[in-house]
């Protein structure tokens, strides 16, 4: 039997080459489905214990590793928006480029991008953000106005 559900357990019964029954156990329960015996609390608690921070650190590290990368299409509709588009696509009255002209995108390099970003443009009203976003925030722009051009 490939699964049973006994006394608030569940067991997992996997059969191997030698045809040996195997279980794994869940033991957030109050009878020892291996061997049928009473189980201690505190091994039970100390197993369930042991589950949930596991869980738990395992649930805080991915929300960290996406937290730890910032999120350009977010940044942009924060920061550039207002001047560049929703869209990207400009705004002809403020004279900003449109972000999904494949000659504009093919006219800027990456670096080009990111001091335009970093320094602002001379001359017009696009303004610094060296002293508001972080390097990687102004990467995950470079890469969101990259991600614009037509596919």
């Amino acid at each position: 039997m490939p699964c049973r559900i006994a006394s608030g357990g569940l067991a997992l019964s996997v059969r191997n080459a030698h045809d040996r029954e195997r279980q794994l156990l869940f033991m957030l329960c109050d009878t020892d489905l291996q061997r049928g015996e009473p189980n201690q609390p505190m091994r039970c608690s100390r197993l369930v214990s042991v589950a949930l921070t596991m869980a738990a650190a395992m649930v805080l590290l991915a929300g960290a590793r996406a937290a730890d990368k910032p999120d350009g299409a977010d940044i942009f509709k924060e920061k550039c928006s207002m001047c560049h588009g929703p869209d990207g696509k400009g705004m002809s009255a403020l004279k900003t480029p449109d972000f999904t002209d494949p000659k504009w995108q093919a006219s800027m390099t990456d670096d080009q991008i990111i001091d335009t970003i970093k320094n602002g443009k001379k001359d017009t009203p696009m303004p610094p953000f060296a002293d508001k976003l972080s390097a990687d925030e102004i990467t995950a722009v470079k890469d969101y106005v990259r991600s614009l051009a037509p596919k």
